[in-house]
């Protein structure tokens, strides 16, 4: 019961731990010990994240006691824990990606959005440009701090001057594009940086 307060309440963690920890090392015949283990996983993962390690005692947990209530809350969290660490799948022809150049990559604007920068041919159709924003996209996606945390990738024809289009994505969500329509003096300008960049 304090171990609870504390962790919902009052938000300590550390001090619930050990209250649950308590519970489980010295009562381990006790009707309450699948609660306090069950309790003692959510505090380690309150204060660490959803770790390999937490998701396996909650499988453990889930497998020791399947039929009650704590073993379904347990399954419900490595479900939920996987279901938010999905890493982006490839929606596009990996046929259609250009050679491209990472420009800039961090955390730049937004805390919890990973902010890509690339900057591919001028000769790059619509197509290109959008198989070309996923596939760098694909390429980071392991590199966010946190796998809750949004992408962001915007592609240059001459950077940072012309843009090409932006894909934004979040996980358990669709990536929207948006792609800039480009009339005949955009094309030109950006075929002459091309040239005197020495790209082709």
């Amino acid at each position: 019961r304090v171990g609870t307060i504390q962790l919902e309440k009052t938000n300590q963690a550390d001090k619930a731990g050990e209250a649950f920890l308590g519970v489980v090392n010295e009562f381990p015949k006790s009707e309450h010990y699948p609660d306090a283990n069950l309790m003692y996983v959510k505090t380690i993962e309150k204060q660490k994240g959803p770790t390999p390690e937490v998701v396996d005692a909650y499988q453990r947990i889930a497998a020791r006691y399947p039929n009650t209530s704590t073993g379904k809350e347990a399954l419900a969290r490595v479900k939920a824990i996987e279901k938010a660490t999905v890493v982006y799948k490839r929606q596009l022809d990996k046929r259609d990606v250009v050679n491209h150049a990472v420009r800039k990559t961090g955390y730049v604007r937004f805390r919890d959005v990973l902010d890509i920068h690339i900057e591919l041919s001028s000769a790059s159709t619509e197509k290109q440009v959008r198989a070309t924003l996923e596939d760098a996209l694909i390429a980071h996606v392991a590199k966010r701090t946190d796998k809750k945390h949004s992408m962001q990738v915007e592609a240059y024809f001459s950077y940072p001057l012309s843009k090409a289009g932006t894909m934004s994505w979040s996980p358990d969500k669709q990536p929207t594009f948006v792609i800039k329509k480009r009339d005949t003096e955009d094309k030109v300008k950006d075929a002459l940086f091309d040239l005197l960049k020495g790209r082709n």
